[in-house]
């Protein structure tokens, strides 16, 4: 495993506290960080541009699987965030 890949101390530490408290602006901290992910899915999945589907559809599906990966994120399973947001995003964008 590369240590690029490893959590930070202090994602870990965010991420402790807000399974512990859910805090809503850390809520909201946690998603800013990983939005990122969204467009990243996104553009891995290959939807072509004359697809019938919008891009900007695509997208706001996906935030709607982060967010909703931030809830159900449980950091004592020991499997890293970006790994189980992914597949949220993905399954939520599939769902849509």
């Amino acid at each position: 495993m590369k240590a690029r890949n490893l959590p930070k101390d202090d994602d870990r530490e965010k991420w402790a506290r807000f399974a512990a408290t859910h805090d809503p602006q850390l809520r909201h901290e946690l998603i800013l960080q990983h939005v990122h992910l969204v467009k990243h899915v996104v553009n891995r999945m290959g939807f072509s541009g004359s697809a019938p589907l919008d891009k900007e559809d695509l997208i706001g599906d996906g935030i709607l699987g982060l967010i909703n990966a931030v809830d159900r994120f449980d950091p004592s399973r020991g499997i890293q965030f970006v790994t189980y947001a992914t597949i949220r995003i993905r399954g939520q964008i599939l769902d849509a």
